[in-house]
């Protein structure tokens, strides 16, 4: 143990001590000793933490002792804001009453986290020119702007009418405007719906710029990307590392100054966000918007290039007509000739409209800026849609907005991350409760490319402090007995997985968090147990996650049942979770489109390409939903996987190999009992 991994356990143990609560962990300190060395040599790791290790520590004591410039990602707000506003905070503190030594940290987030002055004072213009609440005609769109000026302070609805979200505009700016110490964060300004907010604060392509925009000086955006420039520790997301990393945004790590390290927490997720930032989306409705943008930007007289906006307009709807009907498809070789034509035009349009803006820069209508900004996305998103590179995956499906889109992604982010950081003379810090696939590391090493980077890494699982075979019982049934949910028996299945779901509720009275692969099968699951149990029941879309978490962890006897957004990040320690029951393997979709092409990519390459991209995403979120059981030292209950492929399928044995070691049973009948002997035995105690 060398100088700074010793002093990295000392400020641990000082952590601990300052808690009260805490205890030293083997695994804990293991952690710190691999996050150390990381850090101090600039070598990769990867390092998967069992719940409760206490991973944010693990890795944030070395960051914060180690003097260099580190940047911490998450995936979850939740996670990123719990780092930032309490963990950070806390460790700062310790640090500075045991050694005087100061730690300078910031939270940083999306541009539109914040909210933004020149939007506010637009507003502020527009109710002062137009009538009240309750006067004569005013038109949709524009009381859909006003607020009022009479402000109550309400819990808004997140779907709110027209006069609540003028109520809500209102509370904002009073917000911003009366008290001086806010950072202008939505999450420390009043609660209002996403509708209202979009409408006080600005998307990067909306933002002109802080030397363009007459509030640039005082931008809250701006003020908290200064501080965490001058910060050696920042807090922030894995979305915006993915653009500070992008070698299209011009310059790496733009918005938070060079990083020697980066720390991912939940790098589980990267994959999804590293595709979605580094590849692009244009629907029908893309077009039209930046036809609208533009419209509003160039004057009625510049006869040429609104012709040139109103084709974009119309490119935009024989577009959105298009992929109405069009399934979900990869595209391997060209585009078929209507999407072909809309794009070369559309492409040609936009950068008619673009030289026109760009010939009117010097203009202080801060709209010719934004349309500008918006046209030279689209110009770029084109490109790569219409480019044969073979590194790149292109497709019909779902846009970011929910329209039907074209998309394109990279088809290996991996190579591109390790290039990105190699070229930034930075080293990564992955961590994640659920990294390894069937205890091996070989399908993470490869996805993220740690194997073709110069750098040394390690791979290392420190483990759990749990002890998994006496807290938790795993029930999956019996193959044959049991049907499984694909081919003929998957209607069985549906019928069996619901009459089993009801005999544990029972059984574990309440108490238990009901996980479906699929919306509509999480609607089942509520459904059913509303008409055969009598304890309550909750379903995911009773409220707003936050606080439909709250009502299941306060309702002791209540059950929970919910999809996907559900299988991570819901933290309820005690009996109000003695049960999870699962459906089914978590499976991402077979015909999705990038993920088809990602498996042919391994395929190619000589691997098993099922087993590097479908098996470790399910391994990975079925780990996640597992977790949900045992949360701390004293909590036991059962977890139940309703598919009998885990016990069937070759790939089940991979799976399996994911999940803590429980007490494994197949006889339904004995995981009941033994689960009501469990909550009987914790309620007389």
């Amino acid at each position: 143990m060398n100088d700074f991994q010793a002093a990295s356990r000392a400020l641990l143990s000082q952590v601990v001590a300052v808690h009260g609560s805490g205890e030293i962990r083997p695994q804990q300190q293991e952690m710190v000793d691999i996050v150390s060395h990381a850090i101090e040599h600039g070598e990769n790791a990867v390092v998967q933490a069992g719940t409760g290790v206490g991973k944010s520590l693990g890795y944030m004591i070395p960051a914060a002792l180690s003097g260099k410039r580190v940047v911490i990602s998450t995936a979850t707000k939740q996670l990123s804001e719990q780092l930032a506003e309490q963990d950070v905070p806390f460790l700062a503190g310790v640090m500075d009453k045991n050694s005087g030594t100061p730690l300078s940290y910031a939270i940083l987030k999306g541009r539109a986290n914040y909210a933004c002055f020149k939007k506010i004072q637009e507003l502020k213009d527009l109710e002062s020119q137009a009538p009240p609440f309750g006067a004569d005609a005013p038109t949709k769109s524009t009381q859909d702007a006003l607020f009022p000026s009479v402000i109550e302070e309400t819990a808004i609805p997140e779907y709110s009418t027209p006069e609540q979200r003028g109520q809500e505009v209102g509370n904002i700016i009073q917000w911003v405007d009366t008290d001086l110490s806010t950072d202008g964060d939505r999450s420390h300004g009043p609660q209002v719906s996403d509708a209202t907010w979009k409408t006080v604060s600005a998307t990067p392509s909306e933002c002109p710029g802080k030397t363009s925009c007459p509030f640039g000086n005082a931008c809250f955006a701006e003020i908290a990307r200064n501080r965490a420039r001058v910060s050696n520790l920042v807090v922030t997301n894995h979305a915006l590392v993915a653009t500070e990393l992008s070698s299209a945004s011009g310059e790496q790590w733009a918005a938070i100054g060079h990083r020697d390290t980066v720390i991912f927490d939940e790098v589980h997720e990267l994959d999804n966000y590293l595709s979605n930032i580094w590849g692009c989306s244009v629907s029908g409705r893309t077009l039209e918007e930046a036809a609208r943008d533009a419209r509003r930007a160039v004057p009625a007289n510049e006869l040429k290039t609104r012709e040139a906006i109103e084709e974009m307009s119309q490119l935009g709807e024989k577009l959105a007509e298009y992929l109405e009907n069009a399934e979900d498809t990869l595209v391997e070789t060209a585009w078929a000739p209507e999407v072909a034509h809309v794009l070369e035009a559309a492409y040609l349009k936009s950068r008619i409209i673009s030289a026109f803006l760009a010939s009117k820069k010097d203009s202080e209508d801060t709209r010719v800026l934004l349309a500008g900004n918006v046209l030279d996305e689209l110009g770029e998103n084109i490109y790569m849609l219409q480019s044969g590179n073979t590194d790149t995956v292109r497709w019909i499906g779902q846009g970011d907005s929910g329209a039907r889109a074209l998309r394109a992604a990279p088809l290996r982010v991996g190579p591109r991350l390790m290039e990105a950081l190699e070229e930034s003379e930075t080293n990564m810090i992955a961590t994640s409760a659920t990294i390894s696939v069937g205890r091996s590391f070989d399908i993470p090493v490869r996805n993220l490319a740690l194997d073709e980077s110069e750098r040394k890494y390690i791979a290392k699982d420190v483990g759990t402090p749990f002890d998994y075979p006496k807290q938790a019982i795993l029930y999956i049934p019996t193959p044959g007995d049991f049907p499984a949910p694909t081919g003929k028996e998957r209607f069985e299945h549906t019928e069996a997985m619901l009459e089993e779901l009801v005999r544990i509720v029972k059984a574990a009275g309440g108490r238990t968090l009901a996980l479906s692969t699929t919306t509509s099968g999480a609607r089942r699951m509520a459904e059913r147990l509303r008409d055969e149990v009598d304890t309550p029941v909750l379903s995911q879309w009773d409220a707003t996650p936050g606080v439909i978490s709250q009502r299941f962890a306060e309702e002791e006897t209540s059950t929970l049942c919910a999809t996907m957004g559900m299988w991570h990040g819901l933290n309820v320690p005690g009996r109000s979770l003695s049960a999870v029951v699962i459906d089914k393997i978590p499976f991402p979709p077979m015909n999705d489109p990038l993920l088809k092409a990602r498996q042919k990519d391994v395929d190619d390459r000589g691997g098993n390409g099922f087993m590097d991209v479908y098996v470790a995403q399910a391994s990975a979120m079925l780990a996640q939903g597992v977790g949900r059981l045992i949360r701390n030292t004293q909590d036991r209950g059962m977890v139940a996987i309703l598919d009998t492929r885990i016990m069937s399928a070759r790939y089940g044995r991979t799976i399996l190999g994911s999940l803590p070691g429980m007490w494994l049973t197949h006889d339904g009948a004995m995981a009941t009992t033994s689960l009501k002997r469990l909550i009987d035995a914790d309620q007389s105690a």
